[in-house]
């Protein structure tokens, strides 16, 4: 979410002509610039992935080159399907002038061909065994924070986004017959 907003407000910027905050950069100039997660006034009798899917309905008709940033795309309806809209979108945006940059947790997005793949480095391997070791939730949360790494890397083509969830629950104390009916 930072880095999209990041990279939306800088292109903004550079449409304006304003000097960016950075020594050097190339960036390509965009006619618009659409978050997904900006609110609709015009739409707020509907859910939120009404609202998410009204507002990219009515971006999708400005007119020259538009850069879509999409945080999550279809995360506010069922999975399977917010997940195949999700991957539906990014394949469309490819067939069109405009550009996009998304963050997804759903996987099918990332089988797509043509499209860069980043990921948050995340945590290195050994500190799980460090967390299992600590009884102290409170120690567990502090390890877990000075632990991750929020650089960002680039992922080989069509590798499935890193996955960690079910361990950083498990180390957070969920309850084990919980964890025991995981697929």
């Amino acid at each position: 979410t930072t880095a999209i907003k990041t990279v939306g407000q800088l292109c903004q910027l550079a449409m304006h002509a304003i000097p960016l905050p950075c020594t050097t950069a190339e960036l390509p100039v965009f006619d618009f610039v659409w978050y997904n997660q900006d609110d609709e006034a015009d739409s707020a009798d509907l859910s939120s992935f009404g609202r998410e899917t009204v507002a990219l309905n009515h971006a999708l008709k400005h007119r020259g080159t538009g850069l879509f940033l999409l945080d999550e795309f279809g995360k506010e309806t069922n999975p399977a399907e917010g997940e195949a809209l999700s991957a539906a979108v990014l394949r469309y945006l490819q067939t069109t002038r405009h550009k996009c940059f998304t963050a997804t947790h759903f996987t099918a997005p990332t089988r797509l061909p043509r499209i860069a793949q980043y990921a948050i480095k995340g945590f290195a391997d050994d500190v799980f065994e460090t967390l299992e070791q600590t009884a102290d939730i409170k120690l567990r949360l502090q390890i877990l924070n000075e632990a991750m790494d929020y650089g960002i890397i680039r992922l080989s083509s069509h590798a499935a986004p890193p996955q960690c969830a079910v361990k950083i629950a498990e180390v957070l104390g969920m309850h084990p017959d919980i964890l025991k009916y995981l697929l």
